[in-house]
């Protein structure tokens, strides 16, 4: 996703459809927006995750390394909850600046254990989780693939590369006729 919208679709309006939350790192005000799809489908969008988490989209990823993901068996920092490494990121801004400012905080006690040990560590669970939820690209006969296909921006033709990239990328569930349904309505503002 991040190669499709960073490096092919630029410039250009992109609806991810997904239920991975990992992706809302890819969220950019009035340009990327996520389809959830789910028994519900909603649209997404920067300003929903910033009122929702009260950080930037691309602050996620910390939020992430640091707290772990159980559905991507990512672990984080032992000790540190999603929860907490939400506040932590909101509080921070980043996983840099807490490592170089903790120590001067009022912070719990357990959390401040949890990121010494981690220190101690040489920080090896954070960088591996940091790595582990980082969106790498597609490989390259994939984006060839893709920018074979790359059209204009006209509704009947977003809808066919939205078909053709969903059967490339062999995401099935996406393919029934309720999620193309769906996913039409979106592309044709209906």
């Amino acid at each position: 996703m991040i190669t499709i919208y960073f490096k092919i679709y630029k410039d250009e309006n992109v609806i991810a459809l997904t239920n991975d939350h990992d992706l809302f790192q890819i969220l950019v005000p009035n340009r990327v927006k996520i389809l959830k799809i789910g028994s519900d489908y909603s649209l997404y969008t920067a300003t929903d995750f910033k009122k929702e988490f009260s950080i930037k989209p691309k602050q996620y990823r910390d939020v992430l390394a640091l707290g772990g993901c159980s559905t991507d068996n990512v672990k984080g920092v032992k000790g540190i909850s999603k929860n907490t490494a939400l506040s932590l990121i909101q509080k921070y801004g980043s996983i840099i600046n807490l490592f170089e400012n903790y120590k001067k905080e009022s912070l719990e006690k357990r959390v401040i254990t949890a990121l010494e040990k981690e220190e101690e560590n040489d920080l090896k669970n954070l960088k591996l989780s940091l790595k582990l939820v980082s969106l790498y690209g597609l490989n390259n006969s994939l984006k060839k693939d893709i920018l074979t296909k790359k059209t204009t921006n006209s509704p009947e033709i977003c809808y066919k590369q939205a078909i053709f990239l969903l059967k490339l990328l062999k995401f099935r569930s996406f393919l029934t006729e309720s999620s193309k349904k769906s996913l039409k309505s979106i592309i044709f503002l209906k």
